[in-house]
């Protein structure tokens, strides 16, 4: 048994939900660390299955991991349990189903942060029996603002709460938590507000983050649109455009060209994403014709900001150039055809 009495160097959140077939392997590889000044956070978010005795039997065996049971709240409200237990000088977040190398901590540390610096390391994508390097990064660091280097590293498109390091101080002290209220990119809209409160951000090259993708749960797939909220893909939309203005101006963007891509892969693309929804969905004429009228009414913004990448994105945009009732009819023709967006 291992034993620490001293506060931890890092604390590890994972939320668990229903995941008795992945969990241990995701344990052990945390275990299984070079780095061993630790405390796991096991945050069962009231789970069905069997995982809340897996989570269990682990703490028993490892001082250095606690479980917590919760009441379901979701993935949010567990990582914020997560967070509001920590004791640890800096946060990292783990998927119950994902596993990390066992160099993935001392890596992070190797980097030496400060209080106000996040830290990003890459991330092997797993799909069924595929493997890929999902992000990659250069060894860097740079003080924000830097346009130069948030456009070189694409930064904006790595939204995912795990793959990095954030000082517990910083998430404290400003108040940063996930939104309980969001089911959709709750995870993005959790890091663009971190980035509004760093000074630093530092690079590693190394991919120890091994993350499974489970490519039949889509953001951009309409395969699924009864599991889709149509109000939380729009409530997802508003608060990308709400807080994308003022990262652009902390993180120094002016680039035009730059702001419109995350504009529109973000802010944009889930608005068209929740009325393709809508109409998939085959909701009461009244509600498709307010939801239509309110995105007819944004059309001069995606015109200036959206660059559709797929033929049929193009086609919603066409269809809301059109008046009212061509462009209801047109998008119940379509609808059933909008399969991948």
């Amino acid at each position: 048994m291992v034993s620490t009495d001293s506060k931890p160097v890092i604390s590890v959140i994972v939320p668990v939900y229903n995941c008795e077939k992945y969990l241990a392997k995701c344990v052990e590889s945390i275990i299984g660390q070079t780095f061993t000044d630790w405390e796991l956070l096991l945050i069962d978010d009231g789970s069905k299955d069997n995982a809340p005795q897996i989570c269990d039997k682990f703490a028993a065996s490892d001082n250095r991991i606690r479980t917590i049971h919760k009441t379901n709240g979701g993935a949010s409200s567990a990582r914020n349990r997560g967070i509001d237990e920590a004791a640890g000088d800096y946060i990292t977040f783990i998927d119950s189903d994902d596993w990390v190398d066992p160099e993935y901590l001392q890596r992070f540390l190797d980097k030496q942060p400060d209080q106000n610096t996040i830290v990003y390391s890459g991330i092997i994508s797993h799909i069924r029996d595929r493997k890929f390097v999902y992000f990659h990064y250069e060894d860097c660091e740079f003080t924000i603002p830097s346009q130069s280097e948030i456009i070189r590293n694409d930064l904006l498109q790595d939204g995912g709460p795990v793959n990095k390091l954030f000082p517990r101080k910083l998430l404290i002290d400003n108040n940063l938590r996930f939104n309980e209220q969001l089911h959709y990119h709750e995870d993005h809209i959790f890091v663009y507000n971190v980035l509004l409160f760093a000074s630093k951000l530092k690079f590693s090259s190394y991919c120890g983050y091994h993350y499974i993708y489970y490519d039949v749960w889509s953001g951009n797939s309409l395969s699924h649109v009864a599991s889709k909220n149509v109000a939380g893909l729009l409530y997802a939309s508003d608060l990308f455009l709400e807080i994308l203005p003022r990262l652009f101006n902390h993180l120094g963007i002016t680039n035009h060209q730059y702001k419109n891509k995350a504009t529109t892969r973000t802010g944009y693309s889930q608005r068209l994403l929740a009325l393709a929804n809508a109409y998939g969905q085959q909701m009461p004429d009244s509600d498709l014709k307010r939801i239509l009228r309110e995105e007819k009414n944004r059309l001069k913004q995606y015109k200036y900001f959206y660059t559709p990448k797929s033929r049929k994105r193009a086609l919603l945009i066409g269809l809301l150039s059109l008046p009212m009732p061509l462009a209801h009819m047109g998008m119940k023709l379509i609808a059933l055809s909008l399969i991948h967006i």
